[in-house]
């Protein structure tokens, strides 16, 4: 950009210039700052859907015969085992 004001010559124009060129300096630190916001959406997204995905499955009980193999066995892990209690 400054490249093509120069090409002028006209130096009543340098001082728009520089604000012009601080204009795109910053349109561009925008753009990258919106690009890195744009992934970080994507991520915590996905993140946000693996939770709820986990969460669901969380949800669905334990068929009780499972539960009651477990409890006949022993395998019961032992915080398990006390929070009927």
């Amino acid at each position: 950009m400054r490249e093509i004001l120069f090409l002028y010559g006209d130096d009543s124009i340098l001082p728009a210039s520089s604000i012009v060129v601080e204009m795109l300096q910053s349109l561009h630190s925008l753009q990258q700052e919106n690009q890195r916001l744009q992934d970080q959406i994507l991520s915590l997204t996905a993140k946000k859907e693996r939770l709820q995905l986990l969460n669901t499955e969380l949800a669905v009980p334990f068929p009780p015969h499972i539960l009651s193999m477990h409890s006949t066995c022993g395998c019961l892990h032992p915080l398990w085992a006390n929070s009927g209690s």
